[in-house]
């Protein structure tokens, strides 16, 4: 499953429009942490994940005290690569609090590997976070090396998941959306991922 969910919503317009019409920001309907829910709505807050920061946001991150994180700069352009181990829900709130903060010019993402956080190669997940003809194709990651992976780019939140994911992510972003008072509705496929 691919998703991908605007940083606005539409009150009844048409959501096949290239662009589409979206006229109240999510920001103003459910508030700042809108992206957060979306995330912890994919992921448990205790699922071993690795995050893939701008400079800018890991900024914001060592500011909150996530210090005890296993993490190290990527040399071309300040990004870091963050590992939170299983378990570690506490460690990893200041990245879930401040994933997408610099995501306008390239994307930001949490990643859920098969198995622990140290079975992907730094190499690889570098590669693949920093490649545009990579991490356009989520198929380049999933699902030999992850489960899940969650990109923030340009104001909007996109998901891909493997399988055995969907019906549990389908169900807990329903719920997140009722809770907004809002619904889910289908799209054009182009805007699940971004490209």
């Amino acid at each position: 499953m691919v998703v991908g969910i605007p940083d606005a919503v539409s009150m009844g317009g048409s959501v096949d429009q290239q662009p589409p019409t979206l006229e109240y920001g999510l920001d103003g309907i459910v508030g700042e942490d809108w992206a957060a829910q979306v995330l912890e709505a994919l992921i448990a807050s205790n699922e071993p994940s690795i995050a893939w920061l701008s400079a800018s946001t890991w900024a914001i991150v060592t500011a909150q005290g996530a210090v005890s994180l296993e993490w190290q700069r990527h040399r071309l352009g300040g990004w870091v690569l963050a590992r939170i181990p299983a378990g570690a829900a506490d460690i990893g709130r200041p990245i879930r609090a401040s994933i997408g903060y610099d995501s306008e010019h390239a994307p930001e993402f949490v990643i859920v590997p098969n198995g622990s956080v140290s079975d992907i190669a730094d190499a690889s997940l570098i590669s693949w976070c920093s490649d545009r003809s990579q991490w356009s194709d989520p198929c380049h990651l999933l699902p030999d090396a992850a489960q899940c992976v969650v990109g923030f780019y340009n104001g909007w939140v996109h998901a891909a998941l493997v399988p055995e994911r969907t019906a549990a992510a389908t169900q807990a972003l329903t719920a997140l959306a009722s809770r907004w008072g809002l619904t889910l509705v289908p799209g054009p496929l182009s805007w699940a991922w971004m490209g």
